[in-house]
């Protein structure tokens, strides 16, 4: 994958947002979510533009995968002792046990696939 490219459909998606064009920010995000399905910027992202459109309830599914994502992330740099992960251990170490053990289970009602 390569990271440049997806940066460039990241700026095209924010420079639509921007100029108001919301489907075609969310067409761009439509573009980095096939090129790169698990960026939990992709997902927040279109989760501001769904928010700015009105639509509560894709945008509240984006802003949950994006969530997931950054969790799932998190583990991953827990969990292979990275020296981010020595960091985030300590602030996951911090969070209560309910919110964790949501962040790890996917509603059955989720509309969206890993």
């Amino acid at each position: 994958m390569d990271r440049d490219n997806l940066r460039s459909i990241w700026s095209r998606a924010v420079d639509a947002k921007r100029r108001g064009d919301f489907q075609g920010a969310i067409t761009e995000y439509r573009k980095a979510q096939e090129y790169s399905p698990n960026e939990m910027a992709t997902y927040y992202g279109m989760g501001k533009v769904y928010y700015l459109m009105g639509d509560r309830t894709n945008a509240a599914d984006c802003y949950l995968i994006a969530f997931h994502l950054s969790v799932k992330n998190m583990k991953m740099h827990v969990q292979n002792g990275t020296p981010n992960g020595i960091m985030l251990q300590s602030k996951l170490d911090e969070l209560p046990e309910n919110l964790l053990k949501a962040a790890s289970t996917v509603h059955p009602d989720a509309s969206f696939v890993f």
